[in-house]
């Protein structure tokens, strides 16, 4: 294996950071060629890989229990390969294994398209919508990050085969969540600006991987109807300009780099954790 190639799609930047580390990772194992390629609509046309390209990987957040539209839209685009070897890594909010159906969903496509899919994993990131974690908590799962990272290279180059199996239910409610997608493009429409906070610098606009925002030449900014509910404005904005009128839905950011540098070691986790705290401590723990 000399060339990798991995594509992903980040909002907040989660997945980005779990990209980017990979990367790093695969070439520190001696990879001669690995790059990342990020996944937005300025990816146009069929999408080809080289001849060289020996594995492709799929890297992406969940969303109700799936994979992100524009996951779909790229899938539509690949060319069809015949054995080329794939992996998917997904970036939930949650270990639970309701979110695995967003690899599994996402493997059909590629395997119609002649893709030889061997390994579907997972990194869990802090949360970016309904609840945030505390800083202790997310600098955690960054440092757990990095370790899987590590793991899943070594996976990778040991040629050992995975895949990710949810539950039946799981997959029983992805069904409906598909719906999600039309309440997405309502839901990006309400997106709010403070003009008073807000400096016209254009980072939401450069940084929105469905090109949804615009900065009239009144300077008023305006939101589309193609929001995929990444939350990348809100997370990568400045001057913390943007706002949602449901604000119980939107976290305030993480500092990715920060945290995931802190050498914070304590034990930040309740002391009889339940429900999501008890899956994250045996996935902290593992």
């Amino acid at each position: 294996m000399k060339n990798i190639e991995i594509m992903y799609f980040s909002g907040s930047g989660n997945t980005e950071f779990v990209a980017r580390s990979l990367c790093r990772v695969f070439g520190e194992k001696g990879i001669e060629k690995v790059s990342t390629t990020r996944i937005n609509s300025k990816l146009t046309g069929d999408i080809v890989f080289s001849e060289e390209v020996d594995l492709v990987i799929f890297a992406y957040p969940v969303y109700a229990f799936d994979a992100p539209s524009i996951m779909y839209s790229l899938a539509r685009r690949l060319q069809s390969e015949s054995g080329l070897r794939a992996g998917i890594l997904i970036c939930p909010g949650d270990s639970t294994s309701y979110n695995f159906t967003a690899a599994e969903n996402f493997a059909r496509k590629l395997k119609r398209k002649g893709f030889d899919v061997i390994r579907e994993d997972f990194v869990v990131m802090p949360p970016n919508v309904f609840s945030r974690v505390s800083d202790c908590v997310a600098s955690r799962l960054f440092r757990k990050a990095e370790d899987r990272v590590v793991e899943i290279a070594e996976a990778y180059l040991g040629e050992k085969k995975r895949r990710l199996r949810p539950p039946l239910l799981a997959n029983i409610i992805s069904v409906p969540m598909k719906g999600k997608n039309i309440g997405d493009g309502i839901f990006g429409r309400a997106y709010r600006v403070d003009e008073e906070k807000c400096t016209k610098c254009g980072i939401c606009v450069s940084e929105c991987p469905v090109s949804n925002i615009s900065i009239r030449d009144s300077g008023e900014t305006t939101f589309g109807w193609k929001c995929v509910m990444c939350m990348g404005c809100i997370m990568k904005c400045p001057e913390k300009a943007i706002s949602h009128p449901l604000g119980f839905v939107t976290v305030e950011r993480y500092d990715l780099y920060g945290l995931s540098d802190s050498k914070d070691k304590a034990d930040c986790l309740p002391d009889k954790p339940k429900g999501y705290y008890m899956r994250l401590k045996k996935y902290l723990q593992e």
